[in-house]
């Protein structure tokens, strides 16, 4: 059961307080038992998963893994399934999709990137904006520059730097993913 919005007790005054607000009144991210929602905390690939699958409206997926790390009996490897099978997630070249290693902003803002489809044209100059474009992976630069033009990447409390090696936390991905369903038109 996710926690009530109204009731977390951590996020008056966090600087991502209206998307923790919004995507939990919308049933997309859920806080703790202790009503908090833990907005700095970092965020797992697989929690990432979990809440994308509800962001989208992913169809869950049964039946085996696709990657040789995500047990069927895992908790979120329906979800792990349901992001692979959408084509969002790819996992890594070993077959693995890591799913308790934290996941980093680039590779969140990738996800959502492929989300958006259509609507992330490419525009390498949109990262010109950032000072730290350069920390982008080689791997990450077209989808990165497609969130960028897209104007989804929310930086707090420096809105210049992508910060794409740094692990998300948990108030950052509400801000990116509100950002992506916004510009989806779904408000």
């Amino acid at each position: 059961m996710l926690a009530q919005a109204s009731n977390f007790t951590d996020v008056a005054g966090y600087w991502a307080e209206q998307y923790v607000r919004a995507l939990a009144e919308r049933q997309i991210i859920g806080g703790f038992p202790d009503n908090t929602f833990k907005p700095n905390a970092p965020i797992t690939r697989a929690q990432f998963a979990a809440i994308v699958v509800r962001a989208f409206n992913l169809a869950s997926a049964g039946g085996g893994s696709a990657f040789v790390d995500v047990p069927s009996n895992y908790w979120a490897s329906g979800a792990i399934r349901a992001v692979s099978n959408s084509g969002l997630v790819t996992g890594f070249p070993d077959g693995t999709f890591r799913p308790e290693q934290q996941i980093t902003r680039a590779q969140a803002l990738v996800v959502l990137t492929k989300a958006l489809g259509a609507k992330a044209t490419p525009n390498p100059s949109a990262l010109e904006r950032y000072s730290d474009r350069q920390a982008v992976p080689d791997w990450a630069m077209d989808s990165l520059s497609r969130a960028a033009n897209a104007g989804i990447i929310v930086s707090f409390p420096n809105p210049s730097v992508i910060a794409p090696n740094n692990v998300a936390s948990r108030g950052e991905v509400a801000a990116l993913i509100y950002q992506t369903i916004y510009r989806m038109g779904d408000r």
